[in-house]
């Protein structure tokens, strides 16, 4: 549920700030953040206790929408471990999405 949510919460905020129209793929909204300069390339080290482990912003997005579509579609989900190690990076990285948005 909580992976759903980020995720929902991304898609909306990325619309917003590309004016991509609404059936436009998670994927697709990516790619044109980061055509737009919206994601920094650099890892998100501020974000991560471990920061060798620290993604981009599109790593982030792009392995938030991998784990939503095990979560939801495969039953082979492993939730916890995507959210112990990436729920703070992915709740910073919405605040940076919504102050742009």
């Amino acid at each position: 549920m909580v992976i759903e949510e980020l995720h929902t919460a991304a898609e909306l905020m990325l619309k917003r700030i590309t004016q991509m129209p609404d059936r436009t793929k998670f994927s697709d909204l990516i790619k044109a953040a980061r055509r737009q300069q919206v994601l920094s390339p650099e890892p998100m080290k501020f974000a991560y206790i471990d920061t060798k482990k620290a993604l981009t912003a599109q790593q982030l997005l792009k392995s938030l929408l991998r784990e939503r579509n095990t979560s939801k579609h495969g039953g082979g989900s492993q939730a916890e471990s995507w959210l112990h190690e990436h729920f703070w990076p992915a709740a910073g990285l919405l605040e940076l999405l919504a102050a742009k948005s």
